[in-house]
This record gives C-alpha cells, structure tokens and sequence, in this order.
C-alpha cells in the first residue's frame, strides 16, 4: 500500500502539471461515481455527504472558510452573498450587508428577507434541521432594510461568526415561505430548489442520478463545468469499474485493491486527502422500539466500557483501511487539535472482570454470557454501501464473541439505517460522520439537549458533558475552549457513550482531462464551480453544453 501512496502523491503532482498546461477550459462534463443518492437537496435538510455536495453547487454561502480552515473570529472568510459585515463593539452582533447584485435562479434579487426567513426555519422543530444545534448561540436574525441584515448572539464564542455564515446558508422566502414548515422535507420544491450558486437544479432521478447545470448568466461569473452529474453505483468494484472505462470522472475513495489496480492506469490522476471522515459506534442506551425503557444492556455502563476494552482498535483499523486509517484516540478529528485524551487500550481481562461484576455469567456453556435470562446478544448495524463498516461488523464479532458475546450483522441501505437510528430501532449503529474538523461537532452527537434535533439517537445525557461543551462553545479564547473540549472529550470516553473506532484518510481517483480547483481539506466539492475539462482531452458528454441533460 505504501508504494502506491506514492505513486498517488505523484500523479497528484502531474495534476498540477496538467492544470498548468492545458489553460483553464470553461466546457465540460463532471460525472461523479457516489455509494449512495442524496437525501436532500434544501440546505437545513442535509444530512449526507452527496446531499451536502449537491447542495452546495446549487447555494451560496453569506460568507466562505478560507481553506486553511480558521474557524476563529473572521480571519480569512470571504464574502459570497454578503461583501461586508461590521461588529458591534461588544461582539454581541455581526451586521451583514448583501451584494446588490445576488441574485437567486429565479432571478428574484437575494434580500435580508430571506436570510432571517431562513433562520426561522432552521431553527424550527417542525422542520428538524439537524444544524439547529450549530446555530443555538444566534439569539435572533433581523432584516433590518433591503439588503442589511444583523444577526444578534446569546452569547459570545471563538466560533460565532463561523457558525453564522458555514451552517446558516440562506433559500428563496418567495419560494418556501408559502410552505408549512411541518410539510417542507416532503415538498416538491424541496427536491427541486431554486438556489443562488452557479449551478442550477436540473434533475434527479431517485437513486440512479442527479444532475445540476451551470448558471450561465450567474452574477459571480459562470462556472468552469457546464454540468455536475452524481451516478448513485453502491458497489465500490462498479465505481472502479466505470472509473477505468471512463464512464465516470471521479470516485472519492479509492482503498485496497481497488487503489491498487487504479494506479496501473496512467490516464487517471490521484489525490490524497486529510482524514475528514470518522466511524463511531453509537450504543442504544434506550430500549430497542421504546424510548421509555433503559437498553436492557447498554444501560450499564460496565458493559459498554467492557466492548471498548475488548477491541484492539488499531489491529482493526489495519485490517480494514491499511495505512489509509488511524484509530480514533479522542471522540474529536485529529485535525480539531484537542490534544490529553486516550481511549483505552485492549484489555481483555478487564474487560470480562466488567462483565462479571455487571452479573454476566454463561450458565448453560454456550459460550454466551447472560444475565436474568437475557443473553449478552445484540445487533451492529451498518449501511451497506460503506465497505469499511461492512468489514468492522465482521471484525467486532469476532472481537465481543471472545468476551461471551453474541453479534448478529445488520446491513441496510442507508436510508433505511437513517429511518431505524431515528426511531431508536436499533442496538449498535456504526455512524460515518464527514466534512468538518470542527471540535464543536460533537454537540450534535452526544448533547442530551438536542431532542429529535441532532444525530444523538441513542439517548446518551449527561449534564457535565453538556455544561463543559457549553463552556467551550461560549469561550472567546482559543485555549480556554481547547481545554473545555477535552474535559467534555473526557467525560463521553469514561460514559462509553460510544467507541470511536477510526479517522479515514482517503485517496481520490479522477480522469486526468479533468482540471481540478483547490482541494479543501473538509470539502473536497467547495471549489467545484472552479473545476473545468482539459479541452484537448473533451469526450463526446463534455460538448453537449449546459442547455442539454
């Protein structure tokens, strides 16, 4: 694997090269090979990698990270919809200004209006964005003429403006203000927006493809690409196959085998990429179908912390990503920079010493343990279009058989895994998180006060690990949210709410007539309006122009 690490970071180079040689072509065709379809397409639906990357070609941002991804006061962001903000003295509020000229598809002008239309919106249960938690420290959101709008704070935080302008990306009013909140997810307009980027809807064909088309008369410019097409393929051997046959552009994760037969071909290009995407086993501390009821397992803490103690995390990381992977050694990225905190290590015997003091005996000899006559047997469920969680239900089998226990393997697609965690149907989720580094992600996943809002559907709570991300997340000072983080880090490992497996770097394959934009680390897509195609290299698709789907 090593090898082909570098013949990657090579082909990576001639990319560049590639870039620099052919000019910036403004034509062209980008057929994406994905695992799986979008969920939504509105933007405080999103909940999914192909959903994110299809909404964020077809809206705009008030303002944008830089790639260096600062995420501290205003350092580097650029203005999109917005060219200007001014702060209030005491950091309380931020007073936007929109570009006169921004423009939605429709070709309705983007007003302040909309931006605070947009906000009550996320923020509404009805609606259940799961960015409501994101957005919790933004008191209000006024209109205050036109074009100027100010976002006022509950409470001040080293993320603030961060949290306004990457989570809050505002929709049309003149569009969705006529439909009920309550009735947006299910609405027609909802999976055929009317967005601001340069890219336009063109249409989407449920679970076989999606398809956007360059803006030509956009206000920001015309985009490199005449159109984006996302083809759903969920078997990643398919994805390598169309790759190679040039029936698709780009697949984003290329591993194993499959990387190693892709670099034999020199008309692909290849890009590695910091690890963005992280695995965590979520355990159901609820009753399975009723969320009244204490998990009649995972209720106790002993044994949670026996299935941690059970694995050697970085034994399996190896066997399912080789060298593309690292085992996990905090509940945060290792790019989020919260440094102190270990998981525990493989220990066996304490691990069955737990189980035993918790009351599990195997009285029958069958090799499962029990306790008042309930088996220590339970499912892990994982989507079958992720390779990597298929192969690490196999392996935590094998791992919790040792300790007396007995796993069954739950394979769905995704949206049917998406449906059974939100109705707690489930006893071990394998959760793919993707796209941020930041360490306040963790809200969301593990804050007892999110409610239905957020992706905390097993039920964990603990009112210290709340009041700690609470303090972190309202810190002005960098090193002073650092340390609430871990502390907060502290607590979810010593609660085993859950067993952070491992961070996945990934290597992404393309054709090399594609030109590609700048790379960032969390979102690979941001630039995707500056990708274009080599124009010596053009194939038949990449000349039908944008009128043409």
């Amino acid at each position: 694997m090593r090898r082909v690490l570098l013949l990657a970071t090579a082909l990576a180079a001639c990319t560049k090269n590639d870039q620099a040689s052919s000019g910036a072509g403004a034509r062209g065709t980008l057929v994406i090979a994905t695992s799986a379809d979008a969920d939504q397409l509105l933007p405080p639906l999103v909940i999914t990698s192909v959903g994110k990357q299809v909404s964020d070609a077809l809206f705009l941002p008030i303002a944008r990270v830089g790639d260096e991804l600062n995420m501290l006061g205003d350092e580097g962001f650029t203005g999109v919809l917005a060219d200007r903000w001014e702060w209030a003295p005491d950091s309380m509020a931020i007073t936007f200004t929109l570009d006169s000229a921004a423009r939605w598809h429709d070709g309705r002008p983007v007003r302040a209006a909309d931006v605070a239309f947009s906000f009550e919106r996320y923020r509404s249960a009805e609606v259940g964005s799961d960015l409501a938690p994101k957005l919790a420290g933004i008191q209000s959101v006024t209109a205050d003429d036109s074009l100027r709008f100010t976002v006022a704070f509950a409470r001040r935080s080293a993320t603030q403006f961060y949290d306004v302008v990457h989570h809050l990306i505002p929709f049309p009013e003149h569009v969705y203000g006529p439909i009920a909140a309550a009735e947006l997810r299910a609405s027609d307009a909802a999976r055929r927006p009317v967005g601001s980027g340069k890219f336009r809807f063109g249409r989407w064909e449920a679970g076989q493809r999606l398809e956007v088309v360059a803006d030509t008369a956009h206000w920001l410019g015309r985009p490199g690409l005449d159109r984006i097409i996302w083809t759903v393929v969920p078997d990643p051997t398919t994805q390598l196959a169309q790759l190679l046959a040039g029936e698709a552009d780009l697949v984003e994760a290329l591993r194993g085998p499959a990387l190693e037969q892709a670099a034999r071909d020199t008309g692909l290009a290849f890009v590695q990429r910091p690890a963005v995407d992280y695995v965590v086993a979520q355990f159901n501390l609820r009753g399975r179908k009723a969320r009244t009821q204490t998990h009649p397992l995972f209720g106790d803490v002993r044994v949670r912390r026996a299935l941690t103690l059970a694995l050697d995390r970085p034994m399996l990381v190896r066997s399912v990503l080789d060298t593309l992977g690292d085992a996990m050694t905090s509940p945060f990225l290792t790019l989020a920079g919260v440094r102190g905190l270990a998981i525990p290590g493989v220990d066996l015997a304490q691990a069955r010493a737990l189980l035993a003091e918790a009351g599990f005996r195997d009285t029958n000899n069958d090799g499962v343990l029990e306790k008042d006559g309930i088996p220590l047997a339970f499912g892990v469920s994982a989507p079958s279009t992720s390779t990597g969680r298929t192969r690490m239900q196999t392996l935590l089998a094998d791992a919790w058989k040792a300790i007396g226990a007995k796993v069954s393997a739950e394979v769905m697609d995704n949206p049917s895994m998406m449906a059974r965690n939100e109705a707690g149907d489930y006893d071990i989720s394998l959760l793919g998180y993707s796209g941020s580094s930041a360490a306040s992600d963790v809200g969301p996943q593990w804050l007892s006060t999110r409610g239905s809002q957020g992706t905390n559907w097993g039920g964990y709570a603990n009112p210290a690990f709340d009041a700690e991300l609470d303090s972190a997340t309202a810190s002005i000072d960098p090193r002073s949210a650092r340390q609430h983080y871990a502390r907060a880090g502290q607590i979810l490992i010593d609660d085993a709410a859950g067993i952070w497996l491992y961070e996945a770097r990934t290597v992404m394959g393309m054709h090399r007539r594609i030109v590609p934009g700048p790379i960032r680390a969390d979102a690979w897509w941001a630039h995707l309006d500056e990708w274009s195609v080599d124009r010596t290299r053009m194939l038949p698709r990449d000349r039908l122009g944008p009128g043409t789907t």
